[in-house]
């Protein structure tokens, strides 16, 4: 006989049978090892709401019969919005028009909210010249420029470089935030940008209940120097002088021009700073490194 009854609100429409001829001891330790799993969502609820279900125990011998009634309470949580796919390492050069999209392809989700009211991104390691903007690719909608400090639809807050935060928000899709972070750019056009500090990239998306990812989406940015440029002891992108070179960029030095050759380096004219000049006819240069 299975004792203590009670009254629950909701019915669970699964049953599990156990039968063979046992005594009631072993039938009490079947009974206890029975659980109780939810993997859906409570549709309705509210968050910290907690509702019952019913567990009806029927134990039977021959053809007498006791039934009993036990509640399992489950309290309603709200699942955090998630990011993913998102590249993990970045490399930015002044070269790329200034900018660099942080997270182009990052796929965003939340299990029981389709609508959300914030995405800071927060910048990391900040140097002079750094900045956080909005620079929707193509096929993307982006997001516009909020007006006023209490926006009701989606929008984007100008970069703060004193907390050194972007802030999207307003009532949004999740398609709607999904396209704005993926609009979400580096740039610095400073073309002696500092190279030594990685920069990183944290993005915190908060749900229309109200809960965030709790550990923010992190991206790292390796900034380095550009095309006719080297990486200074000091960590900063320099141009390459006179006689030199560089066609790549990320690189910590420039390249001697060789004999035969003169170089104006990245200072000089605009394909001094990627290669050499040949000296002109009647002309000849025996050493490396020059400018003439």
């Amino acid at each position: 006989i299975v004792t203590g009854v009670q009254t629950c609100a909701l019915p669970i429409s699964s049953s599990i049978t156990l039968t063979a001829e046992k005594s009631a001891a072993a039938y009490r330790e079947k009974l206890r090892a029975i659980t109780f799993k939810h993997t859906g969502e409570l549709a309705g609820a509210a968050t910290g709401e907690v509702l019952t279900h019913q567990v009806t125990f029927q134990v039977c011998h021959n053809e007498y019969c006791s039934s009993s009634t036990a509640c399992v309470a489950v309290t309603a949580t709200n699942d955090a919005p998630t990011i993913v796919d998102h590249e993990p390492s970045i490399t930015f050069t002044s070269e790329e028009g200034g900018l660099r999209h942080i997270a182009s392809v990052a796929t965003l989700g939340d299990t029981d909210n389709q609508d959300f009211v914030r995405a800071v991104v927060t910048l990391g390691g900040a140097q002079a010249n750094d900045n956080l903007f909005i620079a929707a690719p193509s096929g993307n909608a982006g997001v516009a420029q909020c007006v006023g400090s209490s926006p009701t639809t989606i929008c984007a807050h100008p970069f703060d470089s004193t907390t050194q935060t972007l802030t999207i928000e307003g009532t949004g899709t999740k398609e709607q935030y999904q396209d704005a972070v993926r609009a979400i750019a580096f740039g610095n056009a400073d073309e002696s940008l500092e190279t030594a500090t990685a920069r990183t990239i944290g993005i915190v998306l908060t749900d229309k209940s109200g809960s965030s990812n709790t550990g923010a989406a992190i991206v790292t940015i390796e900034v380095c120097g550009a095309v006719g440029t080297y990486v200074s002891p000091s960590g900063f992108a320099t141009k390459c002088p006179v006689g030199k070179y560089q066609g790549l960029s990320c690189q910590s030095a420039c390249v001697n021009c060789g004999v035969g050759t003169y170089g104006q380096g990245a200072e000089g004219a605009a394909d001094g700073a990627t290669h050499c000049q040949n000296c002109p006819r009647g002309t000849f240069q025996p050493n490396e490194a020059q400018g003439e």
